[in-house]
């Protein structure tokens, strides 16, 4: 639920009405509940009162208090009566639910879902709720208990209020909202209790289940049986520069570590340090069996998460700043000449600047909001330190480019029919959906379309296509089976073995997983991956046959991000937009010409022969 505050009046005359209304009928039962709210004008945490009075009648919900109630708030309190009716076994039709939200401002979302669920069972069951608590989440009509923003701002006013708990969304364990439940609960010292569903959440407040023990506890730890795996097996067909993509690994493992030893020095999360750090261990381990891009992707993960950790308490003001140096950093990327022996170095860094880019201006756009949530800031602090990450690795690999050498090249212009095809293979399936809400993939891969950089596009369209293909519907075994035989078949180039190796890896962890949906978990990951590495393998020997024997006399613009394969396309098309541009105008300018002439030959002999225009007299 969110509030927002106006000094209005207090509507008296519907108080009034209220009470008028159940006077002529009999009252059920009542309840009372504390719900947290973000006010956006000050974007701040408040709790607040909410009144429940259930009366016999015909299934009418209404909420009355605030100066203005939004339809997702009234639709949340019809959902919440009626699931606690049917949770009960009673006949919803039979009752009438009155929420009295305390507050004189303008009320919206559907956050406070769950609350008006569990008061709603309390005046139902004369069972009264605890007053040390409080609750956020949404209400499904089968009783799940959905995600909501503002955690951050509503847990601090808890906190402040002296509640002893708060019952909050369940959040699978990695995803952004656990480790933001960490950091709350680590901030305010408030337990968070997660759940799943109404039944999770009354069983506490009730007393059936016990809150002793349940604060959230968010593992940062990955265990990725490092010591066990076998070694990697796939090498890459056309001599891949392995060597120089271990330089690129070890890069990350070092900017990870000093990420942790920074985090190391702060007393609230030496647990989350200590975690983070066995889970680097446990890379370098896997980096060291062969699984270079597998440790990578791990190390990288670990990068953006203790970044997170290090920067959340700074002020709205300074997390805007880091966004701009993070943009600043993106767009400063020195890039290097493409040659045959570092092409794929030129690309994979190509890619990297552009996601890295596209991420923080997304990021600062939304930043730039005039009502933010703590929530969605530090989601931005989170996207800032993954776009650092990319840039980072991007200037990293351009200067790995400079030491590879080799004879320069250019991309052919005939790349840009292969790179349509993946494109519009990559939009398959996406419907009507927005270009700048496709994706970070489809999104780049269209800039890079655009500027003429078409081997970068065919590469970026190929993310997209591996990561939203669909998952065969196959037995465990039978998934890693068809996996393990991609893999195996996808080695042509540097980041399609590495892609391939990691898939194999997948499948080594899925078959040491603890559960079974663990398992699985691995399998479907390993057979995306497989696929990423079967859709590059096939595209970089096309790139790679595009190739073109030159050295370009265009010079790059510092941070321009489109890569020096892509501007001489970017060059031509320009001049090819300016004859077009050129052409079009002087079409339009001869047909002016005629018209005017025509009406001028009209009016000149039109009125020799006393013809004069329909729709006017003369007196």
């Amino acid at each position: 639920m969110v509030v927002v505050r106006l000094n209005k009046a207090v509507f008296a005359l519907l108080a009034l009405g209220l009470v008028l209304g159940v006077s002529y009928a009999a009252i059920v039962g009542t309840s009372t509940i504390q719900a947290p709210a973000v006010i956006l004008t000050s974007n701040q945490g408040s709790l607040t009162t909410i009144n429940l009075t259930v009366t016999t009648g015909s299934g009418n919900v209404s909420v009355v208090g605030p100066s203005e109630v939004a339809n997702s708030t009234i639709d949340s309190a019809k959902t919440a009566a009626s699931y606690a009716a049917s949770y009960l076994r009673l006949n919803f039709s039979n009752y009438n639910f009155i929420y009295d939200i305390q507050d004189n401002g303008n009320v919206s979302g559907p956050s406070a879902g769950a609350a008006m669920t569990l008061l709603a069972i309390s005046a139902l069951s004369h069972r009264p709720l605890p007053t040390d608590f409080t609750v956020t989440g949404t209400i499904q009509s089968d009783g799940t208990v959905g995600e909501v923003g503002g955690v951050y701002d509503k847990v601090s006013a808890a906190a402040s209020d002296g509640l002893s708990y708060a019952l909050v969304p369940y959040a699978q364990n990695g995803t952004f909202e656990s480790e933001l439940y960490l950091l709350v609960q680590s901030t305010f010292g408030l337990p968070l209790i997660e759940v799943s569903n109404i039944s999770q959440a009354e069983s506490y407040v009730t007393g059936q289940a016990s809150i002793a023990g349940r604060a959230v506890k968010p593992s940062m730890f990955v265990d990725l049986h490092a010591s066990g795996a076998p070694n990697a097996t796939l090498a890459c067909q056309n001599g891949c520069n392995t060597s120089a993509f271990g330089t690129l690994v070890n890069f990350t493992f070092n900017a990870t570590q000093a990420q942790i030893s920074r985090l190391q020095s702060y007393g609230n999360f030496a647990n989350v340090s200590s975690q983070l750090s066995a889970t680097l261990s446990q890379s370098e381990t896997a980096a060291d069996k062969g699984y270079l891009y597998a440790a990578a992707d791990q190390a990288f993960l670990d990068y953006i998460n203790t970044v997170f950790f290090n920067n959340y308490a700074t002020s709205r003001n300074q997390a805007q700043n880091l966004l701009n140096s993070t943009f600043d950093l993106c767009s400063s990327v020195n890039q290097t000449q493409l040659t045959t022996a570092n092409y794929e170095f030129v690309l994979g860094a190509d890619l990297r600047q552009r996601w890295g880019n596209y991420t923080v201006l997304q990021n600062l756009a939304t930043y730039n909001q005039s009502n933010v949530e703590t929530d969605q800031e530090l989601q931005s602090l989170y996207n800032a330190a993954e776009s650092a990450g990319w840039c980072n690795a991007a200037q990293e690999m351009y200067n790995l480019s400079s030491d590879i050498g080799g004879n320069p090249v250019y991309f052919s212009q005939n790349l840009s029919s292969l790179a349509l095809s993946r494109i519009t293979a990559a939009n398959k399936g996406l419907g009507s959906t927005p270009i700048q809400d496709r994706g970070i993939y489809v999104g780049t891969a269209q800039q890079a379309f655009n500027s003429g950089d078409y081997a970068v596009a065919i590469m970026d369209a190929d993310y997209q296509r591996a990561f939203s293909a669909p998952i065969p519907q196959l037995s465990l075994s039978q998934l890693n089976s068809a996996t393990s035989a991609i893999a195996s078949n996808s080695t042509y180039g540097l980041w399609s073995t590495q892609f391939a190796n990691q898939a194999l890896f997948y499948i080594y962890l899925s078959q040491n997983s603890q559960n079974q949906q663990q398992a699985m978990g691995y399998a479907q990951q390993a057979y995306q991956v497989a696929l990423l590495a079967n859709y590059l393998s096939n595209d970089t020997a096309a790139i790679a046959q595009n190739m073109v024997q030159g050295q370009l006399s265009t010079t790059v613009p510092s941070g321009a991000a489109t890569g020096q394969a892509g501007l001489q396309n970017v060059a031509l098309g320009q001049i090819l937009g300016l004859v077009y541009a050129m052409f079009v105008l002087l079409v339009v300018v001869l047909v002016v010409s005629v018209v005017t002439l025509a009406v001028l030959i009209y009016h000149i002999f039109g009125h020799r022969h006393g013809e004069r225009p329909s729709g006017r007299r003369r007196r």
